[in-house]
């Protein structure tokens, strides 16, 4: 007579626990078989292709309503996953509810991002600010390209102030405004947690930068702040460039794509001789040679700057002169970003005998600026005799092969990379 044996969750051996296991990806784990009954729980924990499960990326998925939820459910008492992305087309008010359960109870997510999430309105964003009043292991979030707001901004900033985790946030591409910007900067005068925040494309004008100058000016957590194209002109500069100059922790700052023009880069040029900031975007904002003359002769005395990013602005050899001379005293400036300008081959002439004797430079770019092979090796002669490695980057017109050949054999015999 034969025997029948009767198998449970609670009698299973580990063993045959984890050749089932075998047969089932990550992700159905997490949804079907977490949460079925506690020692399940302890077995799936001990299973070491789930304890590598620490990203679940779901951009790109398309989920149905009862299987996110499950998933959501689960992700309560998960502690592998520790990055979370998601798309906003999976989302409605009930599941954002859920996913600020999941903030509340949590103890394992740092990073959170919901691509897209244009159905993130005000209503749903209270819902996660509920989560993360409470939430003690989020470092970053990122709301990008929502629609909550100045109304769910200020959720946002209110439930952060309890928060005491997070420390970076992103808003870019929202509607939030100049009462976003004030919610934002009440929240920056409170938090000793946030250091970056990136509000790029969320139309807050000069007002909403007033707002934010306010709040650096007793601010010292945020060292990244980015904040282009956002409609901020020489007046909204000015009131940012104020605080910078009292401002000592702040490190980057992002403001490409406003129209500070000249003006705003005088404004900027005082704060430079008194700010920390180690790197400064200002990508097409309108910049020409009179406003490099102000930013170079800052340059001759500042001792903190790294990186500068004047790509597409108005800067034509005058410019280049300008900057120039600043390179020939200037010894902390490592990145220099002069690309899509006017420079020409007369400038690139003025640029090279400024490296002749700068040993701090170590990139530049120069590309899209009709430089010529004539220009070209104005660089290359001037760097013959400076030992400092460096990497050149620029696009020439009308170059023979011959002096292509002649090129390479240069970069081998100099200190010199120069991509084209």
């Amino acid at each position: 007579m034969s025997k029948k044996f009767s198998l449970s969750l609670v009698t299973l051996p580990v063993e045959l626990a984890y050749r089932i296991l075998d047969h089932l990806d990550n992700f159905s784990i997490l949804v079907s078989a977490r949460n079925i009954c506690t020692r399940l729980n302890t077995i799936i924990d001990s299973y070491y292709p789930y304890q590598t499960f620490t990203e679940l990326d779901l951009k790109w998925q398309s989920l149905k309503q009862k299987l996110f939820e499950s998933l959501l459910r689960s992700l309560q008492t998960n502690t592998t996953i520790t990055t979370f992305e998601l798309g906003g087309h999976l989302l409605n008010n009930t599941i954002i509810q859920e996913l600020g359960y999941v903030l509340q109870r949590n103890q394992g997510l740092t990073k959170l991002t919901i691509c897209g999430g244009n159905r993130i309105g005000a209503e749903a964003l209270r819902y996660l600010a509920v989560g993360l009043s409470t939430n003690r292991t989020l470092t970053e979030l990122n709301l990008g390209e929502s629609q909550f707001g100045s109304a769910g901004v200020s959720h946002l900033a209110n439930a952060l102030e309890k928060n005491t985790k997070l420390s970076i946030l992103c808003l870019a591409w929202t509607n939030i405004g100049v009462e976003g910007a004030r919610s934002l900067s009440n929240l920056l005068r409170n938090s000793t947690t946030l250091t970056t925040l990136f509000i790029g494309r969320c139309d807050i004008g000069n007002e909403g930068a007033r707002e934010l100058a306010e709040a650096l000016t007793r601010n010292t957590m945020l060292t990244q702040l980015d904040i282009g194209r956002n409609g901020i002109d020489a007046q909204g500069v000015k009131y940012l460039a104020d605080a910078l100059s009292q401002n000592k922790t702040l490190k980057t700052t992002d403001l490409a794509q406003n129209t500070i023009g000249d003006e705003g880069a005088r404004y900027l040029s005082n704060a430079l001789n008194n700010s920390a900031l180690t790197t400064l975007i200002l990508w097409n904002c309108q910049i020409s040679d009179e406003g490099i003359l102000y930013i170079a002769s800052a340059l001759q005395y500042n001792s903190t700057l790294t990186m500068l990013h004047l790509n597409e602005n108005r800067i034509g050899s005058r410019g280049a002169h300008h900057m120039a001379r600043a390179l020939q005293k200037n010894s902390t400036l490592t990145l220099l970003y002069l690309g899509a300008n006017h420079i020409g081959d007369e400038g690139a002439l003025f640029l090279a005998n400024g490296l002749q004797n700068n040993t701090a430079l170590l990139e530049l770019y120069v590309e899209r600026n009709n430089i010529h092979m004539e220009g070209t090796q104005y660089f290359i002669n001037a760097l013959e005799t400076n030992i400092t490695p460096r990497k050149l980057v620029l696009s020439t017109n009308s170059m023979s092969r011959t002096w292509t050949d002649d090129l390479s054999h240069t970069q081998k015999t100099i200190s010199l990379r120069i991509e084209i």
